[in-house]
């Protein structure tokens, strides 16, 4: 999975299994600096729980719902290794088992 740019929320956000067993490549730390708590949440615990507010459009009611997205095999950011050009990339790319 190759990023220009992670927001904040994006990784909470995702299908629960989105993320298993892939690489996520970012293009640059600059792209990714917002995201930095959640990208360290999933390397360590391996998964990401957020208590999200939901209204229930029937009755109106707000309740909260948790999500769950679980995974991350490895996160890369091309800054942070010499992965400069795009074989080395693609080689990267490849290595991530599917």
């Amino acid at each position: 999975m190759f990023w220009s740019r992670l927001t904040p929320q994006a990784l909470y956000y995702v299908e629960k299994d989105f993320l298993k067993r892939k690489l996520v490549v970012i293009e640059e730390r600059e792209g990714s600096d917002a995201a930095d708590y959640s990208i360290r949440a999933l390397q360590s615990k391996h998964k990401l729980v957020q208590a999200v507010p939901i209204k229930d459009p029937a009755t109106g009611t707000i309740r909260t719902c948790t999500m769950e997205v679980e995974g991350l095999g490895r996160l890369h950011r091309d800054d942070d290794a010499a992965v400069d050009q795009p074989r080395e990339r693609l080689a990267l790319l490849r290595a991530v088992p599917r």
